[in-house]
């Protein structure tokens, strides 16, 4: 679901914005927020659409490898994470640039594309890999092939989760720290 929503944002928003071929795609682009964003949304994709294939094999798997094959698929992944706290670090630049832009972007694309949400999906995702292998440990017996592997997938899913958040509530407060500094001083140099 996720990565079908994933796939829709990359092929009806950032490939067509990639084709540099109006001034205002060239200069949309050339905002860091911007560019910086959409490859990483293309990584994400790529992350989750390789994991989600292991997953998918693993359900056709034997009983005996499952458990196992799901471990490292989710040891795998979680380095991966990492993408989704770099994305939410550009987050809010990115979705200033798109208000900024609004206009131009309406002309480019229906109303129907809803661009400030799609953007804000991976976003509202990534606590779902923690929560799902979780729900899954818990659910394992402890005396099967792989239980050792999922344990530790989990703690490296919940430690890049964790992860994730810090770097979520750092970017927050220095927006937070930005806006009081603004409004005492004007804008920051």
């Amino acid at each position: 679901h996720f990565n079908l929503k994933l796939k829709l944002l990359i092929d009806k928003v950032v490939s067509p914005l990639q084709v540099r071929d109006t001034s205002f795609k060239r200069h949309f682009l050339g905002e860091a927020a911007v560019a910086v964003s959409f490859s990483l949304l293309q990584q994400i994709y790529q992350a989750c659409f390789n994991f989600y294939s292991i997953l998918v094999k693993a359900e056709s798997s034997s009983d005996d490898t499952r458990i196992e094959i799901i471990a490292d698929a989710y040891l795998q992944f979680a380095p991966s994470l990492q993408l989704f706290a770099q994305y939410g670090a550009q987050n809010t630049n990115l979705l200033n640039t798109i208000k900024r832009n609004e206009r131009q972007l309406l002309e480019l694309f229906s109303a129907e594309v809803r661009l400030e949400s799609s953007l804000i999906l991976p976003l509202e995702h990534y606590h779902n890999y923690q929560q799902e292998l979780k729900e899954y440990f818990i659910l394992t017996p402890t005396n099967v092939n792989g239980y050792k592997q999922l344990n530790t997938a989990l703690t490296q899913i919940t430690i890049q989760s964790d992860n994730i958040e810090l770097k979520l509530r750092d970017e927050e407060d220095r927006l937070q720290l930005l806006t009081l500094q603004n409004s005492f001083w004007g804008n920051p140099v």
